[in-house]
């Protein structure tokens, strides 16, 4: 990536990267109490789509000895050792598209507000043009970036969302690293690229129906 890539460029490459929000778990116990961890359940009887994981053979039983060969008392306590069904958390990710609208929104906006901050620092001249833009995209998309935060809260918990949140921030600020280190007449060039196209309209989360319809029909639960 050479620094003569604008903002929205950067944030394309930043898309397909976002495998650190990956891995939110809903647990749905058999009280119908709901919890969400971003570490798979530690109970091996439950895996990732609800089932059931093996049971390990009875003592005295070989893994590898055919199912005819048991005794019937041995049959019956393997039986009485599985797990009832309904007694199973159910293990389900969020949904994908769901968590990908809340990564992009937010990862727009730290992005946006990156720009803001190299901009200003490496030409002081220019803040009023900076920072206009970015309020404007602030109120352009302020809305929507509320819905997401709003989803964030209720799809995830505490532990999960920084996680989400310090990976779009680290991974932001390693695709801004080579802004950073260019020279300042690259940085100048790269920064007034960058805020045409955040005035015109071209880093709005809400032009984006990848964002827009998940979180447009996300309705708190």
């Amino acid at each position: 990536m050479r620094t003569t890539f604008a903002l929205a460029a950067i944030f394309v490459l930043s898309l397909g990267t976002t495998a650190h929000a990956q891995g939110v778990y809903k647990s749905v116990g058999p009280d119908g109490k709901v919890t969400y961890s971003d570490q798979p359940p530690s109970d091996k009887a439950a895996r990732i789509d609800g089932g059931v994981a093996p049971v390990a053979p009875q003592a005295g039983t070989s893994a590898t000895e055919p199912a005819t060969s048991r005794s019937t008392g041995a049959k019956k306590a393997l039986a009485k050792s599985q797990p009832v069904a309904e007694s199973t958390p159910a293990i389900q990710p969020v949904d994908p598209a769901l968590e990908s609208a809340i990564i992009g929104v937010l990862g727009y906006e730290d992005l946006v507000m990156r720009a803001e901050q190299i901009c200003t620092r490496v030409l002081p001249t220019s803040y009023q043009r900076y920072g206009g833009a970015a309020d404007s995209w602030k109120a352009r998309n302020g809305p929507l970036v509320a819905q997401a935060r709003r989803a964030l809260t209720d799809t995830a918990n505490a532990t999960a969302r920084q996680l989400i949140e310090a990976g779009i921030r680290n991974k932001n600020a390693g695709l801004l690293a080579q802004v950073e280190g260019a020279p300042a007449a690259s940085r100048i060039t790269w920064c007034d690229r960058s805020f045409d196209e955040i005035a015109k309209g071209v880093m709005d989360a809400q032009n984006n129906p990848k964002f827009m319809t998940p979180l447009a029909n996300y309705r708190a639960r």
